[in-house]
């Protein structure tokens, strides 16, 4: 009876936040639906942003309708240095590797340090909206679901859950809406969802560990902000370079799976 009690607000805070992040993201593919090609370029990042806020604001509704109340989406706690640090490096480190293994192997070219300190400044000046759009995710993802799920079925199954949920809720703006750079698509949503599975196991744990779900979010900015701005910017490549860079490519799923492992190992011992 006790063991009962003690999953029936984390299993009602995933329903919930499933049940109202699949409402919300079908009003926004209707929404983009009716908008067609009347829709601008405002109108497609106000659009995006509201969809990625969709989540938190899934992630705030649940966890106050399962607990009344909010404090343990971690938002009251900036976490260890450690932690923080690890959100701010490891999006850097591995943008950094997939580009210059791709620079290197002759995947794409270089276009030079002016070029890649200019989407630096790019990055900066984009980086408080991209943090905001980071922070309405990772309320949802990080601060909301991955703890229930923890809760649930362990920190390391909550890591790979969340993943394939995180991967699952683009496939809809991959295949219909534009979120893709024209690769085959079975083989942009295979790379895509590699890398997001990876990525979340490795934030489960930061957030797991940090009790907070801003290193997570530092994380998530941070690769939002640079990706475009500052490494496909200073790239110049063709159709082999798409396979490999950038969001959709091997060089990422790669990459989350090397983050993917080293979340795995130190989930071990978290707490859900």
């Amino acid at each position: 009876m006790n063991e009962t009690r003690h999953f029936r607000r984390p299993m009602k805070a995933c329903a919930l936040f499933f049940a109202i992040v699949i409402a919300l993201s079908l009003l926004s593919d209707l929404g983009r639906e009716l908008e067609g090609s009347s829709s601008t370029v405002a109108l497609q990042r106000t659009t995006d942003f509201l969809e990625m806020w969709s989540v938190g604001l899934a992630g705030l509704a649940s966890e106050w309708l399962a607990y009344r109340s909010w404090r343990r989406l971690g938002l009251a706690r900036i976490g260890p240095a450690r932690y923080l640090s690890f959100g701010t490096l490891a999006p850097i480190v591995c943008w950094s590797s997939v580009y210059v293994i791709a620079w290197t192997a002759g995947l794409g070219s270089f276009r030079g340090i002016p070029v890649l300190l200019h989407g630096v400044a790019a990055a900066g000046a984009y980086a408080p909206l991209r943090f905001a759009a980071a922070v309405g995710e990772e309320i949802g993802w990080r601060g909301a679901l991955t703890p229930n799920l923890g809760a649930l079925i362990g920190p390391r199954s909550a890591g790979l859950a969340c993943g394939f949920a995180w991967a699952a809720w683009h496939y809809a703006d991959i295949l219909f809406f534009g979120y893709n750079v024209g690769t085959p698509a079975a083989y942009e949503i295979g790379c895509f969802t590699v890398s997001l599975v990876g990525t979340s196991v490795f934030l489960a744990w930061i957030r797991l560990a940090s009790a907070s779900v801003w290193p997570s979010t530092i994380f998530h900015g941070v690769s939002n902000s640079i990706v475009y701005s500052v490494f496909e910017r200073a790239t110049l490549g063709d159709s082999r370079t798409e396979l490999f860079t950038g969001e959709f490519g091997a060089g990422l799923a790669a990459a989350g799976v090397v983050l993917g492992v080293i979340g795995w190992r130190n989930l071990a011992n978290a707490k859900g």
